[in-house]
């Protein structure tokens, strides 16, 4: 919360319990970038939203909701390329090295999941991890 704190974003959260098996640095790592995310590119939005649940018998996921300025209309899982930016805005120089949502994806996929992309209702973005579920004892 003290990264959120540092622009001026408070944090909300919805988190149901749901078990997943992976590498818990990497699973880290991945949730950091979407929140060190969501401090560059939405912070004049000042909220933002976590979410954790199941989809489905056997995926989770861990969603954040943002009031930024959205997506590009032609954001997909695909076009999440190495050096990828959001904008034209969005460059070295403005801060960022435009790596963060590719490792995001890249872990995502290293543990058989994905990463998801879609605009939210009322203005902003939604990016949804999802991960396999680990099976009920």
């Amino acid at each position: 919360n003290t990264l959120l704190g540092s622009v001026g974003m408070s944090v909300e959260v919805a988190l149901e319990p749901v078990r997943v098996s992976g590498d818990s640095q990497r699973l880290r790592q991945a949730l950091l970038a979407l929140i060190e995310n969501a401090t560059r590119y939405a912070a004049d939005g000042r909220v933002l939203r976590c979410e954790t649940g199941r989809r489905g018998v056997d995926e989770a996921f861990v969603r954040m909701l943002d009031r930024g300025p959205g997506l590009p209309d032609d954001v997909s899982t695909h076009s999440i390329d190495l050096f990828w930016r959001g904008d034209a805005s969005r460059s070295r120089a403005t801060g960022g090295t435009g790596l963060g949502l590719s490792v995001v994806q890249a872990i995502a996929k290293a543990h058989g999941g994905r990463l998801e992309f879609a605009a939210r209702a009322g203005g902003g973005a939604v990016i949804t991890l999802v991960l396999p579920r680990e099976p009920a004892l």
